[in-house]
C-alpha cells in the first residue's frame, strides 16, 4: 500500500472539541444546550426550593453544567 495518498475510506464521526475553555457548542446542539442551562439554572432551583440563585452561585453552576456538557460531548460526540 502507498501511504502517501489520500485515505478515501469513511472516517468515524468523531469531532474533537479541543480544550474545555475554548470549546464551542456545535450548531446542531445549541437548542439542547440552552434548554439544559435554563432547566438547571432557573427551573430546578425555583421548582424545588422556591428561590433563585445568587449571581455567584449561578456562575459556579454554569461552569459545572458547561463542563459536564463538554465531557459528555467529548466522550460520546453528542450532548
Amino acid at each position: 500500500m502507498n501511504y502517501e495518498v489520500k485515505d478515501y475510506r469513511e472516517q468515524p464521526p468523531y469531532d474533537d472539541p479541543g480544550p474545555w475553555l475554548g470549546w464551542g457548542v456545535p450548531e446542531k446542539f445549541i437548542f439542547r444546550y440552552v434548554f439544559r442551562l435554563i432547566f438547571w439554572l432557573v427551573l430546578i432551583p425555583f421548582i424545588l426550593f422556591g428561590v433563585m440563585l445568587s449571581p455567584l452561585g449561578m456562575l459556579i453552576q454554569l461552569l459545572v453544567i458547561d463542563y459536564i456538557c463538554y465531557m459528555q460531548y467529548k466522550l460520546t460526540n453528542m450532548l
